[in-house]
């Protein structure tokens, strides 16, 4: 920051710019300083250097700072308020356990909602509604949503974890088959995230029926839906199955993937304890040739190599 006072770099952008910076890297003893000295210089604090800061206290549950800064914002006459301020302010609120003014925030944050804003504000509520344990409204801002000219892929992703955190597994089912009927666009993270539903509850011969229908429909599995299946029978002790479906997950593994290191290993040391030592280097070998053996893969197995 120094070299950018140095360089004169004294408007709100630099300042906005070092913010965030430190926000993203958890410094965020580093931003109350630079408040100050924006109010020490007389720089315009804008939209922007608030949301930052609001943010940043939200995430580090400084309620305090973070009421008082929505107080300013609230009475500063060059703010207009937007919907996302105060759903940041309702999750630092169930961060810290207080549901009450959670939910005042979150109504108060509907009232804001543009027409054009109303796809991402909608996928929003969702996931606080639920944080909140709020069934009821995560239902009547799902209907809102619905409303809308079109239904999205990542919608029903809101929607179905939202239930999934409430518990409420027949809803996620019933949804999911909702979607199957209505979407325009296939998309693999939807089942996939039912797989992940059934594996969490133990409810593996759901899960393995999810993927037998995706495969029958044409829509191959791919290496996260083999990885989520493979977890789920490590959490039940069926490692032969895990074996075999994190096997699959190489094989099926696309350039962005990340292998779950901690299922891996769980394989390994499995293959190791059953003298299944062929297999276990066979395993390796796999996520080498298909460009999976990261500099973090490799630490996690530098015990099996």
């Amino acid at each position: 920051m120094q070299k950018m006072r140095d360089l004169g770099y004294t408007k709100s952008l630099a300042y906005n710019v070092m913010m965030g910076l430190y926000s993203a890297t958890n410094k965020y003893q580093k931003l109350d300083p630079l408040i100050e000295e924006m109010d020490q210089k007389g720089i315009q604090i804008d939209k922007f250097t608030y949301c930052i800061r609001l943010n940043a206290y939200a995430k580090a549950s400084e309620i305090q700072k973070m009421e008082m800064l929505l107080l300013r914002m609230e009475a500063d006459p060059e703010v207009r308020m937007e919907w996302h301020a105060y759903t940041t302010v309702a999750n630092g609120y169930l961060k810290a356990g207080d549901t009450k003014k959670a939910l005042t925030c979150l109504k108060k944050s509907e009232y804001l909602i543009k027409p054009s804003q109303r796809k991402s504000a909608y996928e929003n509520l969702l996931t606080l509604y639920a944080s909140a344990g709020r069934k009821d409204d995560v239902y009547r801002v799902w209907n809102l949503y619905k409303n809308l000219a079109r239904l999205y892929n990542h919608g029903y992703l809101c929607f179905m974890s939202s239930l999934a955190k409430l518990d409420c597994i027949e809803d996620v089912e019933k949804v999911y088959q909702e979607w199957e009927v209505r979407y325009k666009c296939f998309d693999l993270q939807v089942p996939n995230l039912l797989v992940t539903v059934y594996c969490k509850k133990g409810l593996l011969e759901k899960a393995e029926t999810t993927i037998q229908a995706l495969t029958e429909s044409g829509n191959e599995p791919n290496a996260s839906t083999w990885s989520r299946l493979a977890l789920g029978y490590v959490k039940n002790d069926e490692m032969d199955k895990a074996v075999e479906a994190m096997r699959k997950a190489v094989l099926s593994g696309f350039p962005r993937w990340t292998v779950d290191t901690a299922t891996l290993s769980a394989c390994l040391d499995y293959l190791n304890r059953e003298g299944r030592l062929d297999e276990a280097e066979e395993m390796i070998k796999l996520l080498k040739e298909n460009g999976h053996l990261s500099e973090e893969v490799y630490k996690s197995l530098v015990k099996f190599v």
